[in-house]
């Protein structure tokens, strides 16, 4: 399998995703190419498997950076229960006035 053959397989399996998650995949996989060189083509190919599996590797991927964002919006979202302190500083407070 060529280079252009990889990638076009590859971008069949991705054509779902997001059109700026999508850039962003072609993109990153075309700079991996180009960096290894000509030469090394069958190499990375091998390293990054079938066109499916790279793909399925990438939007796991994807999809676990969305659930650990959604996951610290969740977290950020949650309002702070202060009745516990306040219920603490209270009994200090009692304790305080009662010593003195």
């Amino acid at each position: 399998m060529t280079r252009t053959e990889y990638m076009a397989q590859l971008e069949k399996y991705l054509k779902k995703l997001p059109h700026k998650e999508f850039q962003e995949a072609i993109t990153f996989f075309n700079e991996y190419f180009d960096e290894a060189g000509p030469e090394k083509e069958t190499a990375i190919m091998e390293e990054l498997g079938s066109p499916k599996e790279a793909a399925s590797e990438l939007i796991t991927n994807i999809l676990n950076r969305h659930i650990q964002v959604e996951d610290v919006q969740e977290v950020d979202d949650e309002p702070i229960n202060y009745k516990p302190l306040y219920i603490v500083a209270g009994l200090v407070l009692a304790l305080l006035l009662s010593v003195f």
